[in-house]
């Protein structure tokens, strides 16, 4: 298993393990896997190179297997 951080070359296989999780548990979520769903293309990859947005993948034997996010507000405090 490696670790690397995703970039709009990811968001096909992004978008794919997120609507999974989305309906797997969506009790995680504030939307529904019905709304993210309905996003464009160009929405997951601006989410995969956004500046106040990180997002690393996790690949097994080349396959994107989990996700983890970072989201920066700029923020006075």
């Amino acid at each position: 298993m490696w670790i690397e951080r995703l970039d709009a070359s990811h968001a096909l296989d992004y978008r794919a393990l997120m609507l999974e999780a989305y309906d797997l548990h969506p009790q995680a979520f504030t939307s529904s896997v019905r709304e993210r769903a309905s996003r464009p293309l160009s929405w997951w990859e601006s989410r995969l190179i956004s500046k106040l947005e990180v997002v690393f993948g996790a690949f097994e034997e080349g396959k994107l297997a989990g996700i983890v996010g970072l989201a920066f507000e700029p923020r006075e405090k």
